[in-house]
């Protein structure tokens, strides 16, 4: 774990999920003679995968850092790729020349008035009832107890991929590490029922310039889990979070859905927007887009934000072939 960066995502990181760059094997590309850096990985023999993009203080100092990172990576003979860009930063690779299309949107909720009271939440209070009522509890874990419970956990993860649809891999890179070294930043919030934990959920700290609140990270449980678990288990956190002071909870990004018009950038290539907007649709054996959106949507969110991918010499099959091996949604 790099001290420096760590100090320095949480300090001029912009976008909520910025936590993820200190997933465990995920590579810092730091500017020569300065405290910014590149979060990011190799994928295959000719490409490099870029998380959000420059983190530094400043513009100027974002700027020469991503002028090193594209140096860096043309002597390397790799091609980047960047996920996750702000709308801002959109523009700036379509101005270098990238092929930038909408990769999703982005949720927050705010917290202040957090208490699930109206006719549009009865839906998640009908179902943190039934879990309630079934015997289900949740609580944070104390971090000093994180290795008692790890193989549990890891076992959670286990029957929670075996539900899936058969060959469904674990995303990796945007999504959180829950071995990452600087375990105490991770809060982790357990679902127990009949005195064994059937599941939990992560949350790591948001970057001040993203908003005072703390990104859910993962989100794992037992398929016979009780029906309103999760429910139970997000408004026990919200509620934690709501009465430490914090802001917002930020639900990270879910890929391929509020694709809007008005969001597309000028450099964008069509027929990917085409692509996503299938996988949207039909492609639940390659992502649950629609899944994710629906319960992210239960919590009806203040914020939604555009997140966008750029290809630095275009849009090519090779090059989202190359992101998805790397990120695990293909063998």
């Amino acid at each position: 774990m790099n001290v420096i960066a760590h100090d320095v995502l949480l300090r001029f990181g912009d976008n909520p999920s910025s936590y993820l760059a200190m997933n465990t094997g995920t590579a810092q590309f730091a500017e020569h003679g300065g405290t910014g850096f590149v979060p990011h990985v190799l994928a295959g023999r000719h490409h490099a995968l870029a998380l959000f993009g420059p983190i530094a203080a400043n513009a100027d100092g974002k700027r020469r850092l991503w002028e090193d990172f594209e140096r860096w990576c043309a002597k390397n003979d790799r091609a980047i790729v960047v996920l996750q860009a702000s709308q801002d930063f959109g523009r700036v690779l379509a101005r270098r020349g990238y092929a930038v299309n909408q990769l999703g949107a982005a949720f927050s909720a705010q917290l202040e008035d957090f208490d699930l009271k109206g006719k549009k939440f009865k839906p998640i209070r009908n179902n943190i009832g039934n879990a309630s009522r079934a015997g289900v509890t949740v609580r944070e874990l104390d971090h000093d107890d994180y290795p008692s419970v790890r193989d549990a956990l890891d076992d959670i993860d286990a029957r929670w991929l075996r539900a899936k649809r058969r060959g469904t891999r674990p995303l990796r890179f945007m999504v959180g590490d829950r071995y990452q070294a600087r375990q105490r930043a991770r809060r982790i919030f357990l679902v127990e029922h009949d005195r064994r934990i059937i599941g939990y959920s992560t949350f790591v700290p948001s970057p001040e310039r993203a908003g005072n609140g703390y990104l859910w990270d993962l989100t794992r449980r037992i398929p016979e889990a009780p029906r309103g678990t999760n429910e139970l288990l997000i408004r026990t956190a919200a509620e934690t979070l709501r009465d430490e002071g914090h802001d917002w909870l930020h639900m990270g990004l879910t890929p391929f859905v509020e694709l809007r018009n008005e969001w597309e950038l000028s450099t964008s290539a069509h027929w990917l927007r085409t692509v996503a907007g299938l996988v949207a649709s039909r492609g639940a054996w390659l992502y649950p887009a629609r899944n994710n959106l629906r319960f992210k949507l239960k919590w009806h969110p203040q914020r939604v934000v555009p997140e966008y991918m750029g290809f630095q010499n275009g849009a090519s099959v090779t090059a989202v072939l190359a992101t998805l091996r790397r990120l695990g949604v293909l063998p």
